[in-house]
């Protein structure tokens, strides 16, 4: 009996290895599986990606810009306005157009600089 035992414990022991062996086989093939899904899913997101920065790079162009200035009723100024920070003026350009005189008038001060002279009180 004892040869007995000892055969069945050694059939036990292998029954338990090829149980164990398909348990890590079935493990890895359905890891297998969810990579390859979140493989897939990672494609169709970069595809998503590569398909927003295209819209976004059409959107920046300077056409699609203008296109939607004028949509938004933005008109191109005809007559540029310049400030001279050192002075203070403002100046029309063109000054040089019939009809059209040069503006200097010193900008009205900010409502914050009104104090500014007396020390901060």
């Amino acid at each position: 009996m004892p040869r007995t035992a000892f055969v069945v414990v050694v059939l036990g022991l292998l029954g338990c290895g090829l149980v164990c062996l398909l348990i890590i086989y079935t493990t890895l093939a359905k890891s297998s599986y969810q990579i390859n899904d979140l493989q897939q899913q990672n494609a169709k997101l970069a595809q998503q990606t590569q398909a927003l920065q295209q819209q976004v790079a059409a959107e920046q162009a300077p056409g699609a810009i203008a296109k939607r200035a004028d949509q938004l009723g933005m008109r191109d100024e005809q007559v540029l306005r310049f400030i001279d920070l050192r002075t203070g003026r403002t100046f029309r350009q063109p000054a040089d157009e019939v009809g059209v005189p040069a503006d200097s008038q010193p900008p009205a001060p900010p409502a914050h600089a009104k104090h500014a002279g007396r020390g901060g009180r």
